[in-house]
């Protein structure tokens, strides 16, 4: 048996595992798996609030269609759910559009008098109400600091953040499992 024949195999096998172990992160189809395990935090949002008390109407070639009343504390930010969600939204989807439809509330809520920019911290849920459109609460285990006026939410002393969470972890954070993209619809007042 000749040498060059003693090379030649194990040469060949190096090269069929090196071209299938040499991407550094593994991928299956398209999506990074060490990427989509890591944990991204969702940062604070700047939105524009209103409380809307109006007809939904929407001009339509010579004439304007009135969808129905619609009475409601609504963020830029919850307007996709709320289409969905509402049922005259979604009626006047199905009539003319979704583009449409978004279009106008949107132009309703930038023209409300009583319309606020606000700003939200980290780890917040948006609770718009007549009262305050601006109005939020802590989520995920954190508080609201300060607690007169709270402009953040921390994770209180003695806790530990563990992948977005607050809590007591005493076996450790362990890596997160990447969870199916869900949307979930803010809290409206109907």
């Amino acid at each position: 048996m000749k040498f060059s024949s003693l090379i030649a195999f194990p040469l060949a096998a190096l090269a069929a595992v090196s071209s299938v172990v040499g991407s550094a992160t593994p991928t299956k189809k398209g999506v990074d798996i060490i990427k989509a395990r890591q944990f991204n935090p969702r940062h604070g949002l700047i939105d524009i609030c209103a409380n809307l008390d109006i007809d939904l109407d929407i001009h339509l070639g010579d004439r304007d269609l009135v969808f129905g009343h619609i009475d409601v504390c609504l963020c830029l930010g919850a307007l996709p759910n709320f289409l969905e969600a509402h049922a005259v939204a979604a009626a006047a989807v199905k009539l003319v559009g979704h583009d449409v439809v978004a279009a106008r509330l949107e132009a309703l809520l930038n023209a409300a008098h009583n319309k606020k920019n606000c700003s939200y911290p980290q780890h917040y849920k948006s609770i718009c109400s007549s009262q305050d459109p601006c109005g939020w609460e802590c989520t995920d285990g954190f508080v609201e600091y300060p607690t007169n006026k709270p402009t953040q939410c921390i994770c209180p002393t003695g806790k530990t953040v563990c992948n977005g969470k607050c809590g007591d972890f005493p076996h450790g954070c362990a890596s997160p499992v990447p969870k199916a993209a869900k949307r979930t619809l803010n809290r409206l007042e109907y």
